[in-house]
């Protein structure tokens, strides 16, 4: 897990980054002017470009679901302690279990819509209040 977080952290950033600077000047200098403190600015700016950062956190969580080679060099392959859904499908596959890899397989991407389908929601749910 710290591998593949250490991996998607540079462009979780970048892109987050970016967000954040497409917001427009004003909605930060307004909420400073109403009296906003660091924190609540912050929170407001966030708010602003909250389609955004959910695109970042579904590119951030595809690319983790999506790692092996990380995952194998840091933590290995050990049943029960450090093996992924990902490492047990490259396993079974190396192995020739190619029905459990292949239902490994599609229990991530199972997984995979599932939390894309939901920031959508979310996404969708956020987007008629202003």
């Amino acid at each position: 897990m710290i591998g593949d977080v250490l991996l998607a952290f540079p462009v979780a950033a970048a892109l987050s980054a970016a967000a954040v600077q497409g917001v427009d000047p004003r909605i930060r200098r307004t909420a400073q002017t109403l009296g906003a403190g660091p924190w609540r600015t912050a929170w407001t700016v966030a708010r602003e470009a909250r389609f955004a950062l959910a695109a970042v956190l579904t590119a951030a969580f595809g690319q983790t679901v999506a790692e092996v080679g990380a995952a194998m060099m840091v933590g290995g392959n050990i049943r029960g302690s450090t093996r992924t859904l990902t490492t047990a499908v490259a396993l079974y596959t190396s192995q020739g279990e190619f029905g459990l890899a292949l239902a490994l397989g599609i229990i991530l991407i199972v997984l995979a819509l599932v939390v894309n389908v939901g920031l959508q929601l979310l996404q969708g749910r956020g987007g008629g209040h202003a």
